[in-house]
């Protein structure tokens, strides 16, 4: 299953197989079958608040093995992190995070390009609730991204900025 990083509300999903509209694929989320050959696969998002501006997310490539899911590793979850709030902004929103292990964490908020704005937050967290602020100050109308890494994993979610 691919899916969009983006669940922003008022969004419109349509995804694509090698160019071509899936029908019934107007989701964050997409299942394909394992059995179909290498394809590349992309998502449009569309928003009523931003009619002029598309976001396109591309999977170069999906090559799916079937496996044994009694032999899979498991996975142990360091961190939950939750939509900004509110969403839109004008002058500040929250994230949510639930830290489930101590570690070091990096939000770096991105612009509709991937290019980094600035660092929000680098440094130790301990275990628990944590709600980190993210102000408005320098930061221009448009779509962010802000990307969580704790250990290598990266969780992106996106927020939108109107001033």
């Amino acid at each position: 299953m691919f899916s969009a990083a983006d669940s922003a509300a008022g969004n419109t999903y349509q995804w694509y197989r090698n160019g071509n509209a899936l029908d019934g694929a107007n989701s964050a989320s997409v299942r394909i079958n394992i059995r179909e050959p290498i394809a590349e696969y992309y998502c449009e998002i569309t928003n009523d608040m931003l009619p002029s501006l598309t976001l396109t997310g591309t999977v170069k490539s999906a090559d799916a093995i079937s496996t044994d899911i009694d032999h899979l590793p498991e996975k142990i979850e360091r961190i939950t992190v939750g939509q900004s709030s509110p969403n839109p902004f004008q002058t500040e929103t929250v994230i949510p995070i639930i830290m489930h292990n101590p570690g070091r964490l990096k939000i770096s908020i991105c612009d509709v390009t991937g290019r980094e704005t600035f660092t929000l937050i680098q440094r130790i967290m301990s275990v628990g609730e944590h709600v980190i602020p993210v102000p408005a100050a320098g930061l221009t109308s448009g779509i962010y991204r802000y990307v969580v890494d704790v250990g290598g994993d990266q969780i992106v979610h996106s927020m939108v900025l109107i001033q």
